[in-house]
């Protein structure tokens, strides 16, 4: 009995191969497209934890030395140096509040009445790699700045500042 091989249908082995080959690819692809999205969403997750955090210790910072009615040192203080990385002063319920960013490798510190407070979220193993405080006097009055930058563990950085010129004093 003789076969008749042209009348048969199917595929053959070169015809499977280049089709497995294909889909490889097509499956190496997507999967390096699916690594590159989720690495992407990591580092927007971490920058936006970043500037955050950062956004809103200029803000309590801020918040508070617009209230301020006293400078500790006053005209001494603010004769148009940079000052150490602390500024004391009195806000207008009487309370000294002290802000101090010290060691590089801890955020910046709020001291009311003696109590201190980290003014990051410790959940965030955010660095400081500078922090500068500067204060002088002018025609308005006193403007107080600081800036400080933060730098997330994988490398991701950010510059914040602020200029305050004091309400009260």
């Amino acid at each position: 009995m003789k076969i008749n091989y042209k009348n048969q249908q199917g595929f053959t082995l070169v015809e499977m191969l280049i089709v497995i080959g294909v889909f490889a690819i097509i499956i190496a692809g997507t999967t390096n497209l699916l690594a590159t999205i989720v690495r992407t969403s990591q580092k927007s997750e971490i920058i936006m934890k970043l500037k955050k955090s950062g956004g809103n210790t200029v803000s309590v910072m801020s918040r508070y030395l617009r209230s301020t009615t006293i400078i500790v040192g006053g005209d001494t203080i603010c004769d148009n140096r940079e000052l150490s990385p602390q500024i004391s002063f009195i806000d207008m319920n009487d309370r000294p509040i002290t802000y101090e960013c010290t060691d590089n490798h801890f955020s910046p510190t709020l001291s009311i009445d003696g109590a201190t407070t980290n003014m990051m979220d410790p959940n965030f193993n955010f660095t400081l790699s500078s922090c500068s405080i500067s204060c002088y006097k002018n025609n308005r009055g006193y403007n107080v700045n600081f800036r400080f930058n933060l730098e997330a563990p994988s490398g991701e950085e950010d510059i914040f500042s602020s200029s305050v010129t004091l309400r009260n004093y």
